[in-house]
C-alpha cells in the first residue's frame, strides 16, 4: 500500500507524523509526505519520499516571542487558519497528485 501524508505547517505539525509514518513503512507500505518546499529537507532526513508543493520560500522566517496564552485566540487559529482555509487550500492542491 501506498500512503500520502499531509500536513499544514512547519516542523511542529510534520513530527507528531513521524512515527506513524515510521511504523507504516516498518509494515512495508510506501510512505510520501505532501509538503512545502521549505520542509522538504527536514522530511528527507527522516527518510522519507516527498513531492513538494508550491514554490521554495527563500526569505528566512522571523522568529517572534511566543504570545500569552489566549484560548479563544488559539481556537479561532485552529478552526479558521488550519482546519478551514489551510486545510480546504492544501486538500485542493493534492487532488492532482492523489
Amino acid at each position: 500500500m501506498h500512503l500520502l501524508f499531509s500536513f499544514v505547517g512547519g516542523r511542529g505539525h510534520f513530527l507528531p507524523l513521524v512515527p506513524i509514518a515510521q511504523a507504516t513503512q516498518e509494515k512495508e507500505h510506501q510512505v510520501t509526505f505532501v509538503c512545502s518546499a521549505a520542509m522538504n529537507d527536514t522530511v528527507k532526513k527522516h527518510g522519507f519520499e516527498v513531492i513538494t508543493m508550491g514554490k521554495a520560500n527563500t526569505s528566512k522566517p522571523q522568529q517572534q516571542a511566543l504570545l500569552p496564552l489566549d484560548r479563544e485566540r488559539e481556537d479561532n487559529d485552529l478552526r479558521e487558519k488550519f482546519a478551514r482555509v489551510g486545510a480546504r487550500k492544501k486538500a485542493e492542491a493534492i487532488l492532482p497528485i492523489i
